[in-house]
């Protein structure tokens, strides 16, 4: 019992460096979806005939250094590294703007360590929970996956118009999944990819597109079509967009000259 006790712990130490060095490798290809890459490799780890701690332990090793490695494109190269990282692209921005990226990542590197000190014991806890009822949640889990797919399509900004526009998009995957499977090919469609990589950015930067909110100081306002307001001595740049970029430099009030002291003749009179 000691010695399998003794060689599973060794598989799982192996294979959760080796799931630790690959999936480093992976975060730093931007674009590349956690469950697209991390599914296939953990199903290869149990066709190899791994034990389930070993499994388990590949798993999240790579789980854990792609969100730390995907940093590295969003911050440096303002590239979503995959889907996760969408939300932090703006924040990239602002600070690769004001030129300290290597802030951002190392902030966004330090977030993933201690997230993932909170994450494992949380994931497990709730797997401890869950595995008495599994059946009953693998029964309703459709109906939980409607139900989060509602939720998120109402938070966009589109509210309703996301909620019906869910009913075109499901009816193009399961169509397409039924044309497949006539031919007796079992198609998976992971839109995640599209998600990462979002609209073209000479479109994001373009006259037309929705301007930033202005929520701190250091940032110019763009102003399309017309030059800004001048302000004594205010200067303005052109960008490639064809947008006047107003410069916040002021230039300081002049001094009025001082009158000229009455001579000694003038005082005389």
């Amino acid at each position: 019992m000691s010695v399998l006790f003794t060689n599973d712990v060794l598989v799982a130490i192996a294979l959760g460096v080796i799931g630790a060095v690959v999936f480093s490798l992976i975060g730093l290809v931007s674009g590349t979806d956690e469950t697209a890459t991390i599914a296939p490799l953990t199903l290869l780890v149990i066709l190899l005939g791994a034990p389930p701690a070993a499994v388990f332990t590949f798993f999240l090793a790579g789980a854990v250094a792609k969100h730390m490695t995907h940093a590295v494109p969003t911050t440096l190269l303002g590239i979503p590294g995959d889907t996760m990282a969408v939300p932090l692209m703006r924040e990239a921005r602002l600070l690769r703007s004001l030129g300290v990226p290597h802030i951002a990542l190392r902030k966004a590197i330090s977030g993933a360590i201690i997230s993932a000190f909170i994450a494992v014991p949380v994931a497990v806890l709730f797997a401890t929970l869950l595995a008495p009822v599994a059946d009953t949640v693998q029964s309703i889990a459709p109906w939980l996956f409607l139900v989060a797919a509602v939720a998120i399509a109402y938070t966009s900004p589109g509210k309703w118009s996301g909620v019906a526009a869910l009913v075109p998009f499901v009816v193009l995957v399961l169509a397409l999944k039924s044309l497949t499977k006539s031919y007796d090919v079992s198609l998976n469609i992971s839109y995640f990819l599209g998600i990462a990589v979002g609209p073209s950015s000479r479109i994001c930067s373009s006259c037309s597109a929705r301007p930033d909110a202005r929520t701190w100081p250091g940032r110019t306002r763009r102003r399309c079509g017309s030059p800004p307001r001048s302000r004594g001595g205010t200067g303005t740049s052109r960008t490639r967009s064809g947008c006047s970029t107003a410069s916040r430099r002021r230039t300081l009030p002049r001094r009025q000259p001082s009158p000229a002291p009455h001579s000694s003749s003038a005082r005389s009179r």
